[in-house]
């Protein structure tokens, strides 16, 4: 009883700071939709004219959508709609992965990581877990602990074939000059992923080393 007070205020800290701190807003985006293979797990390259066009797909009391403002930049009415649906959804790994990511885009680290490791308790299979792993090296990278980061992208990628944590760990690789290591992840990279425009750079800057 006592862990739930305190999720609570926690909860309750966060949503009356909104309006506080300046959201980090989106800037990354791929032009042509279908050519976003990662589209399915994040919407990281999702322009504003496609997160609107999908916010009007979500009903209100959806936990996408709550995030979908978030990303939008308006957190304070992302997590006014958490908030709403609480009781409804605490159970659910997505719901807490969901406030993780708008705490990150608040730039508040240190809950956003609270926040995802129940998302890990409240994750009900493999591909729940590695999504929440995924988004904790993202939040490790963002802090600088790339050692880290590449831990958790690896918990990831064992635990469920998705996309992002390969191209993250990639990325991260590049981004530290260790060419063979990424050679490694793209040389395993399941075919979906070689036709992002993005993972074809990466494939092209390592490749020239």
């Amino acid at each position: 009883m006592k862990t739930k007070v305190c999720i609570l205020i926690l909860m309750s800290a966060l949503f009356t700071m909104s309006c506080a701190h300046q959201s980090q807003t989106h800037t990354r985006s791929i032009e042509n939709p279908s050519d976003d293979k990662l589209a399915k797990e994040s919407k990281d390259r999702f322009g504003q004219e496609r997160l609107s066009a999908l916010q009007k797909q979500m009903p209100a009391a959806k936990t996408e959508g709550a995030g979908i403002d978030c990303r939008m930049g308006d957190t304070e009415t992302g997590l006014n709609k958490l908030q709403a649906i609480y009781k409804d959804q605490e159970m659910k790994s997505s719901y807490w992965l969901t406030l993780g990511n708008c705490s990150v885009q608040k730039m508040d680290f240190d809950r956003a990581y609270y926040f995802f490791k129940i998302a890990l308790s409240k994750a009900k299979d493999k591909q729940e877990e590695a999504r929440v792993f995924n988004n904790m090296g993202v939040l490790l990278w963002k802090k600088n602990n790339h050692k880290d980061a590449i831990a958790h992208f690896l918990e990831a990628k064992k635990r469920a074939t998705l996309l992002s944590p390969i191209f993250n760990l990639c990325s991260l690789y590049v981004r530290q000059g260790q060419f063979a290591l990424a050679e490694g992840i793209i040389s395993e990279a399941p075919k979906e992923l070689t036709l992002d425009p993005e993972w074809k750079m990466l494939h092209h800057l390592v490749k020239g080393q």
